[in-house]
């Protein structure tokens, strides 16, 4: 289970390689399905975007601090991946697709730790004139319980996953696993380790009397924002009115899926003959569509196995029966090939619909992710054969009407031949016959009659009276069985019953006892979602009116997308809740921490815009992503609303807006390097500068553009909804405020910055 799928794999190549040297000569191995590549492929690209958002990392430090800040703080990031890598392996968990996206998603939380501190303290030694280890000291001092706060709500946005239940649950535990080890190893580094290392690299450096060139930029900064404090009201109305319009955006024009099909890398294409065929025959006809798939580029192929006589599928779907067959196609990595997933299923599409003697073609998408079943999977279940069947088949009927639903199955299926005895009762009694002993004939003549048994030394071996297999399944042979009625004489079975010959049910399935019957399709990407298209089915059927005595079941990627909602939903209210009042514990105030929770909502917008600019659906990844920048904002805004609490203990005869405006000014810079530093670091994975992997792309996506839009957040919003509270609180009257403190009971935070 904890093997590791790359040494496993190199290691059977090496054994083969070994191997061929007895082999007889014309003897080749050809390699499919292996995952092991796709593993290669994800740490590669993980690996030089990764390098190429460093040394972007390192130029931007540099432009806005010096080279040897910006060398400390950049190597905080290294520092906290290994130690991430280390601590999975002592714990005995293994780094895979979901745990390299975790590391993703809490490196832009590490750097904008380690550049809240190197700033601060680059701020008391370059502004405030001070001594390199004064400056260290204080700067540390000044920001360590922010710092320490911007961790553990962190934390606790995360911590939630570790109860996710359901199959997400177990998919993402990893997560937060990872970005606990990251978030504890990098709080160690920064502040122990960074200090003394910045404090050294000042000392060293002589400081330069020019002007700040930063100052430009505060300048103007620091007029507009007093500008926007002072129509505060109307900013704030603007913010709300551009966030409902981008909820709006979203619920008509975007959709929710678990996992696009971009993500896919592998294709299942499953054909179905008429009953009866022969496998040499199924064999010929899948050869009409290998001829076809033999046309794709190599750059999307990487190989394709045809297995003749069963249905198979993902996530160990199996389905044996003679006239059917699977192509399992194994594409290249999606950074590599030129075509989707996508792209290549509707050419073939096209193309065999053209083939002849096929009763069903059909595909499926194999979409990354945990085996969450087909876009749309519903339970026919019901005791009523004739009803459960009919309504299957209408099902079918309506969802083909449903426009982006494709690829419908069911699996009523025929098997073998069998042969159905009808009686005819009135003449079973004129014979003397009873229904029990017919019954009793056919079962000894098919499944044959223990005669006796004879012991072999310790064990009993029956011997069974049965007719050989070519006179059982001749249906004219059985009609010459005898059966001895009450007078004693015998009655051909010919006389009593008829004889038809009917294709049997391959399988019967069923649901908590009842039988069922499943009905699965998928859906064409940008179209329809699966949850839409379940609520559509919802709708049209009434089934206690209708369909008496049926139900349906509800299941595959539409049920686990709205359980995953859910799960996520209460993921978001459980951590908001925690962040809350362990902001009451740092700001000693139980309306302040709003002002930093209500920055979370407004970070969305820009998630909105990326996707619908860029044409991606949101998907499981994206709201990953999601969770991620709510940690930024959260730590951005939390920094800021502290660093004017102390403004406004140090000044505080100051008029409010005034104190607002210098503490925004103040923080300026650091919100820059932070927003600036994370989005160079994603927009090489966001983009595949060095490589594009899909599994990737929505978290990149959804961080980068959601922290530029919660930059201005945090610089405009975050203020104006300050002010605004501090406006209330005077309405109110301050006593109410005071009494509240006083019993929260954390007066001791205050002594910190005294």
């Amino acid at each position: 289970e904890y093997a590791d799928i790359v040494q496993t794999v190199e290691e059977i190549k090496k054994m083969i390689e070994e191997e061929k040297q007895f082999l007889p000569e014309g003897v080749a191995f050809s390699f499919s399905n292996d995952v092991s590549r796709l593993v290669k492929n994800r740490f590669e690209i993980v690996a030089s975007n990764g390098l190429i958002g460093l040394i972007l990392v390192f130029v931007l430090l540099t432009f806005f601090l010096n080279v040897r800040t910006a060398f400390w703080v950049g190597l905080g990031i290294p520092i906290s991946v290994c130690g991430v890598v280390f601590l999975l392996k002592v714990t005995g968990h293994s780094l895979d697709a979901i745990g390299l996206a975790a590391i993703i998603i809490v490196i832009g939380i590490i750097v904008d730790d380690a550049i809240i501190i190197s700033e601060n303290i680059y701020r008391h030694f370059d502004e405030l004139g001070k001594s390199p280890i004064d400056a260290a000291v204080d700067g540390i001092k000044e920001v360590f319980f922010p710092v320490l706060t911007t961790v553990l709500t962190t934390m606790l946005a995360f911590g939630p996953m570790f109860f996710m239940s359901g199959l997400m649950g177990k998919f993402i535990y990893i997560i937060p696993l990872v970005i606990t080890f990251a978030l504890v190893i990098s709080l160690i580094e920064a502040c122990f380790f960074l200090p003394s290392h910045i404090a050294h690299g000042l000392h060293r450096s002589k400081k330069k009397d020019k002007e700040n060139w930063f100052i430009k930029i505060q300048n103007p900064f620091s007029k507009m924002i007093r500008l926007v404090l002072k129509y505060r009201y109307i900013s704030i109305l603007g913010f709300f009115l551009i966030l409902g319009g981008s909820v709006l955006y979203f619920t008509n024009y975007m959709h929710f899926v678990l996992f696009p099909a971009s993500t896919a890398e592998r294709l299942y294409l499953r054909t179905e003959l008429p009953p009866g065929t022969s496998l040499k025959a199924n064999g010929e006809k899948l050869k009409e569509i290998e001829t076809l798939i033999d046309k794709i580029s190599k750059d999307d192929l990487s190989s394709y196995v045809t297995r003749i006589g069963v249905l198979a599928g993902q996530h160990g779907y199996f389905r044996p029966g003679r006239n059917f067959g699977t192509i399992e196609l194994n594409l290249t990595p999606f950074g590599k090939r030129k075509k989707t997933a996508l792209e290549i299923t509707n050419i073939l599409r096209a193309q065999t619909a053209k083939l002849k003697g096929f009763n069903s073609i059909k595909f499926e998408i194999a979409e990354g992710g945990p085996p969450v079943g087909r876009a749309i999977s519903i339970n026919v279940v019901g005791s009523d054969d004739a009803k459960r069947k009919a309504l299957a088949g209408d099902l079918m009927k309506y969802l083909s009407s449903i426009k982006g639903v494709e690829d419908i199955e069911s699996d009523d299926k025929y098997g073998k031949d069998e042969i159905h005895v009808d009686l005819n009762y009135p003449v079973v009694a004129k014979y003397g016959l009873s229904v029990s002993q017919v019954a009793n004939t056919i079962r000894m003549a098919i499944d044959g009659m223990v005669a006796t048994d004879v012991r072999y030394q310790d064990e009993d071996v029956d011997f069974r009276v049965i007719l050989d297999k070519k006179t059982r399944i001749d249906e004219k042979n059985i009609g010459d069985l005898l059966i001895s009625n009450k007078f004693g004489k015998v009655i051909p079975l010919k006389r009593v019953a008829k004889f038809t010959v009917k294709p049997g049910v391959d399988e019967v399935r069923h649901y908590n006892g009842e039988r069922s019957l499943s009905v699965v399709a998928d859906v064409e990407e940008g179209v329809v979602t699966p949850i839409e298209a379940i609520n559509k089915v919802k709708a049209h059927y009434n089934l206690s009116r209708d369909w008496q005595g049926m139900k349906f079941i509800i299941g595959g990627e539409a049920d686990e997308t709205a359980k995953s909602i859910i799960s996520l939903l209460q993921t978001f209210a459980i951590s908001a809740v925690g962040i809350y009042f362990l902001l009451i514990l740092l700001f000693n105030s139980l309306l302040q921490p709003f002002y930093v929770l209500i920055a979370i909502p407004f970070g969305l917008i820009g998630v909105i815009f990326a996707f619908a600019a860029h044409g991606e659906p949101l998907s499981f990844l994206a709201a990953l992503g999601m969770i991620g920048l709510a940690g930024v904002v959260v730590n951005d805004s939390l920094v800021l609303v502290d660093h004017i609490n102390q403004l406004r203990k140090k000044f505080p005869d100051k008029n409010i807006v005034e104190i607002v405006a210098i503490g925004t000014t103040n923080r300026l810079r650091a919100i820059i390097i932070t927003t600036l530093t994370t989005v160079a670091g994603l927009l090489p994975l966001a983009y595949g500068i060095g490589g594009l992997d899909m599994f990737m792309v929505p978290m990149a996506l959804s961080m980068g553009y959601g922290l530029l839009f919660a930059t201005f957040l945090t610089l405009f919003l975050v203020p104006c909804i300050y002010a605004v509270g501090d406006d209330l609180i005077g309405l109110f009257g301050r006593k109410k405020e005071q009494d509240i403190s006083h019993e929260v009971k954390v007066g001791e935070i205050d002594s910190v910055y005294q």
